[in-house]
């Protein structure tokens, strides 16, 4: 993972960084000396229907560019495709799976404790059948009368194929947003889900722009479980590094944490075990800054839960810092 810190640092000597969003438009860049850094390393969930999944530590990606004269028409047709590849490597275009989702509502699943669950009806309005693996989903809460979300975390389809026109339940329980004193869900619930691969940015429904955040050390450390437990804990402990000269908020950057069975894989991978996060302290106990200045190393820590078959400790672990919001309901 260190030979990603070294690539970074290259590339950004004597450059003021950029972060690079896909709503800039041409006519404002000249030219492009765009480069990008790539990767690496949240949480427990347990879904009810299928396997929850995946950490990774992902260093996040910061370009810079320079204003110049004004180029030819065959400089700017070379240029624009530069910024399309820039686009894509600093981004996530992520398009909704063709699920249509109704009455999502908190309930109880069987054997969980009364209104700890979030249930939905799920439809396959495609012409193909959907598998599990094609998919993945984001739930998130909302406090009562307010539509900033405040916990989130991916979920994943049913584990059954669901074909043509067909209609199903799907439920899971997550870890939170409790009440006081209660295994009940407190806040609205808003779930979506996207293909889990990207698209062009021009067929995306939305972004997820990679943040300008650096993530290194990633490390993980096994949590006590209980006998007879069907699962399992681990911490995963990284390094923020603020490489620009701006701060960077981390209430708006969230942590998609994810364990890849090949170390080149992202958290979309069909076999991966993803988890998300917001980049705010969650740990009881645990503390750092919320604005993370330039030039400054912080450490950070996320626990993930996943059922006891996980193979944390035998894949490879990413932490990816993404800007927010990046959810839709």
């Amino acid at each position: 993972m260190n030979e990603d810190d070294n690539e970074l640092r290259e590339r950004m000597k004597g450059r003021a960084d950029v972060p690079f969003r896909p709503e800039l438009k041409d006519s404002i860049l000249a030219a492009v000396r765009a480069q990008q850094s790539s990767r690496r390393t949240r949480r427990p969930r347990w879904a009810v229907f299928g396997t929850v999944g995946a950490l990774a530590a992902c260093v996040a990606i910061a370009l810079t560019f320079t204003l110049t004269a004004p180029m030819s028409k065959k400089a700017q047709s070379a240029h624009q495709q530069t910024l399309m590849r820039a686009t894509a490597a600093a981004a996530y275009p992520l398009a909704k799976a063709p699920i249509a989702i109704t009455d999502v509502h908190i309930g109880t699943l069987p054997g969980e404790p009364k209104n700890s669950c979030v249930i939905a009806t799920l439809k396959n309005v495609s012409e193909h059948p959907i598998l599990e693996p094609q998919v993945f989903g984001v739930l998130s809460f909302t406090p009562q009368g307010t539509r900033t979300e405040n916990w989130l975390t991916f979920v994943n389809a049913p584990s059954a194929a669901m074909m043509p026109g067909q209609t199903v339940k799907w439920g899971f329980h997550p870890s939170g947003p409790h009440a006081n004193g209660s295994e009940a869900l407190a806040e609205t619930p808003h779930l979506v889900f996207y293909l889990a691969h990207k698209v062009a940015p021009n067929q995306a429904d939305i972004i997820w722009q990679k943040s300008s955040l650096t993530v290194t050390n990633v490390q993980l450390t096994p949590r006590p479980t209980v006998a007879g437990a069907n699962w399992q804990s681990v911490q995963v402990n990284a390094t923020l590094w603020n490489p620009t000269n701006a701060p960077i908020d981390l209430r708006q950057t969230r942590a998609v944490i994810w364990f890849s069975k090949k170390a080149g894989e992202s958290f979309l991978a069909a076999d991966s075990i993803r988890f998300l996060f917001h980049m705010t302290p969650e740990i009881p106990g645990e503390s750092w800054p919320s604005v993370v200045e330039p030039g400054q190393h912080i450490q950070v820590a996320f626990r993930v839960l996943s059922t006891n078959q996980s193979d944390f400790f035998s894949r490879t672990p990413h932490v990816l810092a993404v800007e927010a919001p990046l959810v839709q309901s």
